[in-house]
This record gives structure tokens, C-alpha cells and sequence, in this order.
């Protein structure tokens, strides 16, 4: 059995993504972060949404999803040499989504808590299986360029629900955010990709800075993402 896992660092768009990933395939995905994180199908919603998913799945065989890689939580060292493995990993600007986990004034001066982001985005760069990078902010500004890579990468041949999610993409989405049984802390940003960085304290933002190019220095295509 080969592996298919979903990484991403706490407030990335986890769920929105598990949501689309289970819409498009019909599968289930299994968190391993909380056993009271259950498959997003099994929230409930407005209105009915044509998931498709019954209960004849193997776990191992679906998507498994984890915020970290350490305590051995995700032996992904395992399959570095299966090329049959799938990652997918999504990925937010670092200096939104630490300030949004850590809090805006940033009264941590060890960063310990921060240094599994790029523990992640390392993990994806190693990674020798198939492996698909996705932007958070993407989900919010390309929503159809966003579809298109992960229904590709699930490779989904189920043009009928592509297209059902395509034609009703905003409705969806407030759907996603407004789910009922979801062990999700929900959404403060507002669905705005600039939110919590501008905001930051003074006093740490030139120690901060500092911290996070250090850490991107071997992740070029983080930094040109996000114009660090």
C-alpha cells in the first residue's frame, strides 16, 4: 500500500482543501491530527452537497492528513523512495500564518513553534513521489486554477463534478466556511490574503523578518511567491 498524505501548517486552508479534495473524489480524507477531526463530508451543512461518499472505504487507502511531522506522528521517510507515494502540501505566506497561530504581538522569542512551517515545505522538497504544491492564497483568488491542479493531481476522471464545483464555486466556498461538527477554529481574516502581518508589533517585525528570510533561504519559489 502506498502512502497519500495531505501536510499543511495550522491556518494554511486544511479544511477548504480536504472539503474540495473530497467533493472532486468522492473519497474520504482521515485526519491524523484529532479523532475529532472527521471526514469534512460528514459536517453538516445548508444545504445538501453531492459528496458521494459512502462508508466501504479503507482508511490507509485515502488521503491522511497531518498539521506536523513531529513525534513521529507521519513516518514520510519511509516512502522517499516509492515513487508511488502522493504529497500534497499546502502552503501559506509564513508571515501571516505564524503571526495568525502565534498571535499578532508576537511575545515568543524562541521560535521553536514556527520551525515546523518549514519543516513541511522541506518534507515536500525531499519528497521523491508524486507531489503537488498548493497556495493558500490561490484558494481565495484563483479559485479555477485551484480545481483544475488538484482535480488533476487526484486524477479524477468525474468531468460531471468538476463541473458541478466550477459552476458553483462561491456557493461553495460559504458552505466550506459555514459548516456545522467541524473541528475548525473558522475564519477571523475574512477571506482577506493580507490581514494579520500589517499588524504586527514593532518592536519584533525587524527580528521576525530576519527569522523568516533565514529560514527561506533554500525555498526560492516560496520567496518569489511571496515577494520576500
Amino acid at each position: 500500500m502506498y502512502m497519500k498524505l495531505l501536510l499543511s501548517y495550522p491556518r494554511s486552508g486544511s479544511h477548504l482543501c480536504r472539503f474540495l479534495m473530497e467533493l472532486l473524489s468522492e473519497e474520504p480524507t482521515i485526519s491524523k491530527f484529532s479523532i475529532k477531526d472527521i471526514p469534512i463530508h460528514q459536517n453538516i451543512f445548508d444545504k445538501k452537497i453531492p459528496f458521494n461518499i459512502n462508508g466501504n472505504f479503507n482508511d490507509d487507502a485515502c488521503y491522511q492528513f497531518y498539521h506536523s511531522l513531529d513525534n513521529g506522528r507521519v513516518k514520510i521517510k519511509e516512502g522517499y523512495n516509492n515513487i508511488d507515494n502522493k504529497l500534497i502540501v499546502i502552503v501559506r505566506d509564513p508571515r501571516e500564518v505564524l503571526i495568525r497561530h502565534c498571535g499578532k504581538r508576537l511575545k515568543y522569542k524562541r521560535w521553536d513553534g514556527y520551525d515546523e512551517y518549514f519543516n513541511i515545505i522541506s518534507q515536500f522538497k525531499e519528497f521523491k513521489g508524486k507531489k503537488l504544491l498548493l497556495f493558500y492564497e490561490d484558494m481565495l483568488t484563483n479559485k479555477v486554477q485551484f480545481i483544475e491542479q488538484l482535480y488533476h493531481f487526484l486524477q479524477v476522471n468525474n468531468k460531471k463534478k468538476k463541473e458541478y464545483v466550477l459552476n458553483n464555486l462561491e456557493d461553495l466556498w460559504k458552505l466550506s466556511l459555514n459548516a456545522k461538527k467541524r473541528y475548525w477554529g473558522g475564519n477571523k481574516s475574512n477571506n482577506e490574503i493580507k490581514h494579520y502581518y500589517k499588524d504586527i508589533d514593532p518592536k519584533m517585525k525587524n527580528e521576525f523578518d530576519e527569522y523568516v528570510n533565514k529560514k527561506l533561504i533554500d525555498f526560492p519559489y516560496i520567496r518569489n511567491k511571496y515577494r520576500l
